[in-house]
């Protein structure tokens, strides 16, 4: 008889994160968004149908929230040019 380790993975759709906001700035809707999620082996953010997200909200999920929580990996997709800029920006 052997275990078999099951990785829990979830799908975010970031866009319902706006919760009818213009855009993704603030650590606040970070926060919001990522609640939760560190039960996850991994997390797809999905930005599809986001235009822009700005720094603060960049630095909350991809620096604060990976280094509070090293288990997790956060993977992304969907992203406009300028949302990649603000992700790339906020990983250095």
């Amino acid at each position: 008889m052997h275990s078999e380790s099951h990785q829990m993975k979830v799908r975010i759709p970031v866009m319902l994160a706006t919760m009818g906001e213009d855009q993704l700035s603030t650590e606040a809707q970070a926060q919001r968004m990522m609640a939760g999620l560190e039960q996850y082996d991994r997390v797809l953010l999905d930005f599809r149908g986001v235009a822009e997200i700005g720094p603060h909200f960049a630095d909350h999920v991809f620096r604060r929230f990976t280094a509070s929580h090293p288990g997790v990996h956060i993977d992304y997709a969907n992203t406009t040019p300028n949302v990649e800029t603000v992700i790339q920006a906020s990983m250095r």
